[in-house]
């Protein structure tokens, strides 16, 4: 029953209410794998990610098997800075069941963090292989062949995404990017995208470089600005007459409507 209460107080959002009827009673039940887990929950909302970690050890120790408290386990020593625990954390979890794509994604982000990006690159392609569809192994995928400079097979993963997830924005924004990271963006490279994802913001896969913009287009303007006020002013015309030409055409590129 206190479990119960807990968890309606933690999904109305109210982690500590849940989190003092907890830890009264894991004080009286103090074998109860699924109160610590709980009780990890809690500490995750309030992002007290050492303190989650602890509550989710105690659970795996009484449910060694339980993969949610795996994943979670994981995920807060990650986010808690605690990689090479993290890391050790995950190949724990997959003596145990090596098939799970959830634990290997969670191996592969592990692997990842550590710098270790073969082995990385290997646990996402073993979670692709038992879920082909799995989104977020194919967008982390792909971000991690683009920092490594590996465009030709960041593009093919971008299209298994954007294949496997047509609606998705980020598959498509990825695609874009990684054809123009290769100067060979053309309208007719990309699928059509629907309406509804035009305007979504693109997260960027080039090598190094931030999100891509409309503005990141090169304008390449030769303006020779003279003292005289008169001058100046022409330059100024002359320059946001050519910025909104290229961006009007880069904007057609991509069939995102101008307005």
């Amino acid at each position: 029953m206190f479990r119960l209460q807990a968890l309606e107080h933690l999904r109305a959002g109210r982690p500590q209410v849940a989190l003092s009827i907890l830890q009264s009673e894991l004080l009286q039940q103090p074998a109860d794998a699924q109160g610590w887990f709980l009780l990890g929950a809690c500490h995750d909302a309030l992002n007290d990610y050492r303190a989650a970690a602890i509550a989710f050890s105690r659970s795996l120790a009484l449910n060694p098997a339980n993969i949610e408290a795996q994943l979670a386990y994981m995920s807060v020593l990650r986010a808690s800075g605690d990689l090479a625990n993290a890391l050790m954390a995950s190949q724990k979890a997959l003596a145990g069941s090596s098939d799970d794509p959830r634990l290997l994604y969670a191996a592969a982000l592990c692997y990842d963090d550590v710098g270790r990006v073969e082995e990385a690159l290997a646990h996402y392609e073993a979670a692709l292989r038992r879920a082909p569809g799995m989104e977020d192994a194919l967008h982390n995928r792909g971000l991690l062949l683009s920092r490594l400079g590996r465009l030709e097979e960041a593009e093919s993963n971008q299209r298994r995404y954007v294949e496997a997830h047509p609606g998705a924005a980020r598959a498509h924004a990825g695609l874009a990017d990684m054809l123009i990271a290769q100067r060979r963006f053309a309208a007719k490279e990309i699928a059509r995208r629907p309406s509804s994802l035009r305007r979504f913001p693109r997260p960027g896969l080039r090598p190094g470089a931030a999100p891509f913009r409309p503005a990141d287009r090169p304008v390449r303007l030769a303006i020779r600005v003279r003292s005289c006020s008169s001058c100046f002013a022409s330059a100024c015309s002359s320059f946001f007459s050519a910025f909104t030409a290229a961006l009007i055409d880069f904007c057609q590129d991509i069939q995102i409507p101008f307005e």
